[in-house]
């Protein structure tokens, strides 16, 4: 996919800023979505897609036509914020026409 404009929602932002690897998760993520990998799981940062077939299938035809694009994800990492175990969910949308991509938390949409 042609580079587009990506933004983060606060909520993402705010993760981001402080501190830890919420800020690599979601480049690889967002790389990963860029690519069109869809199922994409790195055991190494504890972050993997949640997206069933039907999802896969349904960006896989939406890739040719420019439709609307979505991956959904989940990070756990045990070392974040004290030895606290934290899990963040997350999604990245692309709006039709490819032109404009936002990550967001699920309660941001």
């Amino acid at each position: 996919m042609k580079q587009q404009q990506t933004y983060m929602t606060r909520g993402i932002t705010s993760l981001i800023a402080t501190g830890g690897e919420m800020g690599s998760v979601v480049a690889r993520c967002l790389q990963a979505h860029n690519d069109g990998i869809w199922d994409y799981f790195d055991e190494e940062i504890g972050v993997s897609s949640t997206l069933c077939d039907e999802d896969i299938k349904a960006n896989e035809d939406a890739m040719k036509f420019k439709d609307r694009l979505l991956s959904s994800w989940k990070w756990t990492n045990d070392n974040y914020k004290q030895d606290k175990l934290i899990e963040v969910k997350f999604w990245i949308i692309t709006d039709i026409g490819h032109e404009v991509t936002t990550v967001l938390l699920p309660d941001e949409y």
